[in-house]
């Protein structure tokens, strides 16, 4: 409750000090700026796997948040491509967890009749600070053979606090004056 307060002070702070109207602000506090170029795909490791008469080809890596601000439900899309650059398979992933062989192969198999996909068990798995690294494992079933090339692209980096980010972008003397503000009220303890 105490964060909603001070969210509602920041807003309405910013819209007496702002030289902004309502909609330009409105604007700025809902489209949550997104840098994917510090987001950095890397420690990727692809592997076979048969699970009874299905074949899985298991895509894992990691992403690491090199922005300054902590990221959420960081969701990446593996396309997979023939040597004719041809698309053959696409299959998304949300960063946050892997699971190993054996864990795979305890699945049911209805997990393999649907997207397959290995979701994060809680909120925190899903969110990565700055510096940061957060891992991801894409399953494909059933891949022709022809499959020789893949590609990715991250598809959504929300930042946790959208406000925080995209105030960090204005250089308005009088934005960071009411931060100021808001954070001393903030830190002013509970009576």
């Amino acid at each position: 409750m105490r964060k909603i307060a001070i969210l509602s002070v920041i807003v309405f702070g910013l819209l007496l000090h702002s030289q902004l109207s309502h909609a330009e602000l409105y604007k700025w506090v809902v489209i949550d700026p997104i840098d994917f170029e510090d987001l950095v795909v890397g420690d990727l490791n692809g592997y076979q796997e048969k699970i009874g008469e299905i074949r899985l080809f298991i895509i894992e890596g990691k992403v690491k948040n090199q922005s300054n601000f902590t990221k959420k439900y960081v969701k990446i899309r593996f396309s997979i491509f023939d040597e004719g650059e041809l698309k053959v398979g696409e299959q998304d992933a949300i960063c946050g967890r892997v699971i190993d062989r054996e864990e795979l192969k305890k699945q049911p198999p209805e997990f393999f009749k649907g997207d397959m996909m290995i979701k994060p068990e809680t909120e925190q798995e899903m969110i990565t600070p700055p510096g940061k690294a957060t891992p991801f494992m894409v399953i494909f079933k059933d891949l022709p053979s022809r499959a020789k090339d893949f590609k990715f692209e991250i598809l959504e980096a929300p930042d946790l606090y959208p406000l925080v980010a995209a105030i960090a972008y204005w250089e308005n003397e009088k934005v960071k004056e009411v931060i100021d503000k808001v954070q001393n009220i903030a830190a002013t303890p509970n009576r």
